[in-house]
């Protein structure tokens, strides 16, 4: 999910779950309701009536790992923004994937590594 997020004014598609069950059980309730099958479409939720865009969603996800922070993390919590894909992938490469691969190896290492890690 983090690789799609190198653009910091684009805006974000999230809808909340308990919107869209809401709906489900909604639609499903109407379709009791009908004396014979038919196709109907159920809008109930827009994007575009309060929308996100990267930028916002890191502060706050920033925030919030401030101060819940992950039982296990490679590094600590942070941000930077670009617009080139090129060198965000190469710093999230070497700061994230990389690191996680060594831990990894070192894990499967008899006597050295362990499952916590």
């Amino acid at each position: 999910m983090a690789r799609s997020f190198y653009f910091t004014n684009v805006f974000l598609d999230f809808i909340p779950g308990d919107i869209v069950t809401n709906q489900i059980i909604v639609a499903t309730a109407f379709a009791t309701t009908t004396p014979v099958p038919e196709f109907r479409i159920f809008h109930n939720s827009m994007t575009g009536s309060n929308p996100t865009k990267v930028w916002e969603f890191w502060k706050s996800g920033i925030k919030y790992l401030k101060y819940n922070p992950f039982e296990q993390q490679i590094r600590e919590t942070g941000f930077w923004v670009t617009g080139d894909k090129k060198l965000y992938d190469t710093v999230i490469y070497l700061q994230d994937d990389l690191p996680a691969q060594i831990m990894g190896v070192i894990a499967k290492i008899p006597f050295i590594g362990s499952k916590q890690m």
